[in-house]
């Protein structure tokens, strides 16, 4: 056993270390030095193309990452040659300065330089994955594989590109220009001009030209001009993809798109379904590729929903791997997982630690437990609250960290961000949902199914914006749920409101499902309140409006004083028809 004292200095040492490590995996791009694995890394190798959901701070990029490296890591040895490529969604953004680009066109040109970038990064690959003896070299065997396969590439590029034409797709003109002479020199002209192009419809024109002779003479002349444009094929640069595996002797192809809202944030163009679609029809043949998305799932679509059906369909051509935000460990499996992270970082930058009583040394009873409470399953949350710590302790593991301020590290570093979040959100139920989850002192509440629909906008707001959590079906009560959906108000915040009425939170006493039926229904939400629970009264004016209302919307004000509603006294906002 090292020396206590000695042990207790590497310790603090190492947690003022920890405090200067990045929080995102994408920043210090140690993915396997820190991932500590549930069980997804063995499920992402499958060969299955696959989603992994989670929102913000979830580990989706570390998950990709650690993938990415322990399949890299293997090439050369005898467990095969999977080759992982990675990529995010903002790389493949690019659009002309000026010019409204249609959604379609968008998504093409997105996938195009999605497919240049997978070609190039094939190419750069040739050195790592060829093993050349040295008389090949000599015989020029490696450059002549190096050409084939920044042919290939090239080809891949080209097909995905530009193409080649298609006479189906061809676009016609033809004229036809008749001439008629009378005997008294007289003349008149007409001149009919038709399109024909199978993305526009069908053009007609006319000119007319006369003078009142007549004649006797007529003269016809036609002409006809056919351009035939190139068209990406998406198959050939597929079979073109296998042929460079074969040349680099590859079994599979592992592509990693992390990012993947970043190609419409929004989910609500025809850009992420198309996108999905070009994927299917490039790679979708071959079990030679294999594709690996990570995604908010409040911000993917990934198939449309018209008759005219493209697309991924989840469950069919892609499936789920790991939703990242519903942890299925048990409150003991969250309490190793989150200390061995907590080891994996502390012993970067003092690799002689003997972590194996850390938790221990720098927590009281419980305050560990509190604060793998306080992250939610958000592995960046954890790491947030515990470099709160760190700093309010001034890095020092004497007296150990107590229940007390981990708690007040959870909502000091948290809670401004949720509670601005909360007043800003345009949810009508925040009032509704504040009273409940302070008067029953629960986390729990739960939505009737036959409300679901009407509150599904709102409920909607409130998981984008972390303020509330869904609850997993089978984990709710049978008698339960039939009648309602089940969810959860976030850890931070509870705690927050419930310190804000003077009482004293007791650890797990938020999570417990009541078998009393009207305690149910006194935390259920109803979509017949969340009309009244939409009107503020402003604590300067008594003015009730509307949390719609633009200026309560833009900047939290009142729209008839122009203060904020919520402070008695407030200073108000000078505007045009309203003198401070």
């Amino acid at each position: 056993m090292p020396d206590t004292s000695i042990n207790q200095l590497l310790l603090e040492r190492a947690i003022f270390e920890h405090v200067r490590l990045p929080l995102r995996s994408d920043r210090h791009q140690q993915y396997l030095s820190f991932y500590v694995d549930a069980g997804n890394l063995d499920r992402l190798r499958s060969k299955e193309w696959q989603v992994i959901f989670g929102r913000r701070g979830t580990g989706k990029t570390l998950l990709l990452g650690a993938l990415h490296d322990s399949l890299r890591a293997e090439i050369g040895s005898d467990t095969g040659r999977n080759l992982p490529l990675s990529f995010t969604g903002y790389e493949f953004r690019a659009s002309p300065i000026g010019i409204e680009v249609p959604e379609k066109i968008r998504g093409l040109a997105y996938f195009q330089i999605f497919m240049e970038s997978l070609a190039t990064q094939l190419s750069d690959a040739v050195e790592s994955l060829t093993h050349t003896s040295w008389n090949q070299k000599l015989l020029g065997v490696h450059s002549r594989r190096i050409e084939r396969v920044e042919k290939l590439a090239a080809e891949i590029v080209g097909h995905s590109q530009s193409g080649a034409p298609l006479s189906a797709y061809s676009e016609f003109e033809r004229s036809h220009k008749s001439t008629e002479v009378f005997k008294d020199q007289s003349s008149f002209d007409l001149s009919i001009a038709a399109t024909s192009d199978v993305r526009q419809p069908l053009r007609l024109g006319a000119g007319v030209t006369a003078d009142k002779r007549s004649g006797s003479e007529r003269r016809s002349v036609y002409e006809e001009v056919q351009s035939s444009p190139a068209i990406p094929r998406f198959i050939e640069a597929r079979n073109k993809m296998v042929k460079l595996l074969d040349e680099l002797q590859l079994s599979t192809l592992y592509i990693l798109i992390d990012e993947w809202s970043a190609l419409d944030a929004t989910a609500t163009t025809s850009i992420q379904p198309l996108f999905s679609e070009l994927l299917k029809i490039s790679f979708g043949g071959s079990d030679r590729i294999a594709i690996k998305i990570a995604a908010n799932p409040h911000q993917v679509r990934f198939s449309n929903l018209t008759r005219r059906h493209y697309g991924l369909e989840l469950g069919a051509d892609i499936f789920v791997a790991a939703n990242l935000d519903y942890s299925k460990m048990a409150q003991h499996e969250q309490l190793k997982f989150y200390e061995s992270l907590l080891r994996k970082r502390l012993l970067v930058n003092e690799p002689s630690l003997d972590v194996r009583d850390a938790v221990a040394t720098m927590f009281d009873e419980d305050a560990y437990r509190e604060l793998v409470n306080g992250s939610e399953g958000v592995p960046r949350r954890f790491l947030q609250i515990f470099n709160s710590l760190a700093e309010y302790y001034d890095y020092r593991v004497v007296p150990p960290w107590g229940i007390d301020a981990v708690r007040d590290a959870i909502t000091g570093t948290l809670v401004a961000d949720i509670e601005v979040n909360f007043q800003s959100s345009a949810s009508p139920l925040r009032v509704q949902l504040q009273d409940m989850a302070t008067r029953a002192r629960s986390r729990i509440f739960y939505v009737r199914k036959e409300d679901a629909a009407q509150l599904s906008d709102s409920i909607e707001e409130l998981l984008e914006a972390r303020l509330i959590h869904d609850i997993p079906h089978a984990d709710v009560p049978p008698r339960i749920r039939l009648a309602f959906d089940a969810y959860r108000i976030d850890y931070g915040l509870w705690l927050y409101w419930v310190q804000g009425t003077g009482q004293t939170p007791r650890i797990d006493e938020s999570l417990q499902f009541s078998d009393d039926p009207e305690t149910v229904w006194g935390q259920t939400l109803h979509a017949s309140q969340a009309d009244s629970a939409d009107l503020i009264t402003c604590a300067n004016c008594d003015a009730q409006f509307s949390r719609s209302e633009r200026p309560y919307k833009i900047r939290g004000l009142c729209p008839n004083c122009y203060r904020d509603p919520r402070l008695a006294g407030a200073a108000g906002v000078s505007t045009p028809d309203q003198p401070e």
